[in-house]
């Protein structure tokens, strides 16, 4: 469209010389038609004098007369060529002018060029941008996706690990229970300690004494003990912890490290 433009500029330049030529051919003409009325009225002049006066009269009279025309022939040409000159003046600037605004047109085709071939290459690039940029957000959907699910199952295995840690509360509180309620029943009613080791006699109604405290009566019942051994008795001290006996030392131990402990408490 700018190039467009341009060239229509120019054609109203020249369309504008054009009608200066017109202009001045017609200043001309009528230069000429009011010349043309001045030599009409000397020469009506010249008749009315050329009958008044004698011939001698006339042939003086002639050469002024042909010197006036030839002087308004002069001032018309001079007229003519100095319209003529100035035309040719603004003709001239006018070429000059469409030359420079053609070499102008010609870069700014060059310019225009070089601007059509960045701008397809950084259509190029944004569309490339366009396409990566669908793929990443592609991946972040599915990573999204992914990081969803990860998370529930996250959730779910912390609610199992929860449950896990309260079943394991449970058995804990069972164990220790358990191993309370054990060493009660194995503990002998004398010294009121845990055995560590066997053997464990036991009255024939079932009241256990560690052998260090047995006797011919059972402690608990009063019936006679005979050398009945509990192997249900030996099997729990075997397999529970047990207290260390030194004061300060709250540690328990299960039944193979027991001497062992002793050796360094």
């Amino acid at each position: 469209m700018r190039h467009s433009g341009m060239y229509v500029g120019s054609a109203a330049m020249y369309v504008g010389c054009a009608t200066t030529y017109l202009g001045c051919a017609a200043k001309y003409l009528c230069c000429v038609a009011k010349y043309l009325g001045c030599a009409a009225t000397y020469l009506g002049f010249a008749a009315t004098y050329m009958i008044e006066k004698t011939g001698l009269l006339l042939l003086s009279v002639l050469p002024n007369l042909a010197g006036a025309l030839l002087s308004l022939a002069t001032v018309m040409y001079s007229d003519s060529d100095d319209d003529y000159s100035s035309v040719n003046l603004n003709v001239n600037s006018v070429k000059e002018e469409n030359s420079i605004n053609c070499n102008n047109c010609d870069i700014s085709e060059k310019k225009h060029a070089d601007l059509t071939m960045k701008h397809r290459d950084l259509e190029k690039e944004h569309t490339d941008l366009e396409n990566n940029h669908n793929d990443f957000e592609m991946k972040h959907i599915d990573l999204a996706k992914k990081q969803t699910e990860l998370e529930k199952k996250h959730s779910d295995l912390d609610k199992k690990h929860t449950d896990l840690d309260k079943k394991h509360t449970d058995l804990e509180k069972k164990y220790s229970d358990l191993v309370k309620e054990l060493r009660d029943r194995i503990e002998c009613p004398v010294c009121f300690e845990v055995p560590e080791s066997g053997p464990v006699f036991s009255c024939p109604n079932g009241h256990l004494v560690c052998s260090n405290c047995r006797t011919d009566s059972c402690p608990s019942c009063r019936t006679k003990m005979f050398r009945n051994k509990s192997i249900l008795a030996v099997t729990v001290l075997e397999n529970i912890e047990h207290q260390c006996k030194i004061e300060g030392c709250d540690a328990e131990i299960i039944f193979g490290d027991i001497e062992a402990h002793m050796k360094t408490c």
